[in-house]
């Protein structure tokens, strides 16, 4: 509770008073509100397969349409862990620029924008930039599908995409869809998925690498763990990220099938 001092006197108020209510807990017992000490608590998901959806929740999130080539998840995966953005950036440009025919690539997104993988020395997307990377998947034979959330205020520089040319080794092309599926105008479709199949597994390290947490390609996610921005590559990085940023995502070499989690 605050003091509010005018001319003539001094008037209590609050915050939660202002926004139609009081913040004395016996006010808001009376009004029916909560302080949230009678709220029983929530115990966090222990096993690691409760993360994934079953399968059910798979069939109805495609409409009643049962799919039979994948598993709700796999295991036995190598996994690693990336918390730097940079290496993030560096991993996923190694990992595109190795596919071949008629390998697979499938991207879920909640942003993308037309930025260089590698800004530190390719500042300016000659090599590494989001369009030409996906764009040289398709020249060699391979098959690129993105799926977006359906954003006007993010959407030009994705349409891009679209425009790519077909591969000619193949029928491969790149391809952006605008997901709108959404239950209320405020939401959004906030998934960031990167999954890159072989066209063929005939070998252990043909097996699908999916990357999944929280990072986008985007612009301003590039970041290094010294974040010196002016001192890197001799000159100052047009992606900067604060410090403060908590960012990270998993690069999972599956050996069987990409589960969804939720």
């Amino acid at each position: 509770m605050l003091t509010l001092e005018t001319d003539k006197m001094q008037v209590p108020w609050s915050f939660s008073s202002i926004l139609d209510g009081d913040d004395d807990s016996e006010s808001n017992s009376r009004n029916g509100k909560s302080n949230g000490t009678n709220v029983a608590m929530q115990q966090h998901l222990l096993k690691a397969t409760d993360g994934f959806l079953t399968e059910e929740e798979i069939i109805a999130s495609r409409g009643g349409s049962r799919r039979s080539d994948l598993a709700t998840y796999s295991v036995s995966n190598a996994v690693t862990t990336i918390s730097v953005t940079k290496e993030f950036f560096d991993s996923v440009y190694d990992d595109l620029t190795a596919t071949k025919e008629d390998d697979r690539v499938l991207l879920a997104a909640w942003n993308t924008d037309l930025v260089p993988f590698k800004p530190d020395v390719d500042p300016t997307g000659a090599k590494s930039n989001f369009d030409i990377v996906f764009g040289n998947v398709v020249k060699r034979g391979g098959d690129v599908k993105i799926l977006g959330w359906a954003n006007k205020f993010l959407f030009f520089q994705d349409v891009k995409i679209n425009k790519l040319p077909k591969s000619g080794i193949n029928d491969g092309n790149a391809l952006f869809i605008f997901d709108d599926r959404l239950p209320y105008g405020l939401s959004s479709q906030h998934q960031k998925t990167l999954v890159i199949a072989a066209g063929n597994s005939t070998d252990k390290d043909d097996q699908p690498v999916a990357y999944v947490g929280g990072i986008d390609l985007s612009k301003d996610r590039w970041d290094i763990d010294e974040n010196d921005q002016a001192t890197v590559g001799g000159g100052k990085i047009s992606n900067p990220q604060i410090k403060a940023r908590a960012t990270w995502t998993l690069r999972d070499e599956e050996n069987n099938n990409v589960g969804g989690a939720k």
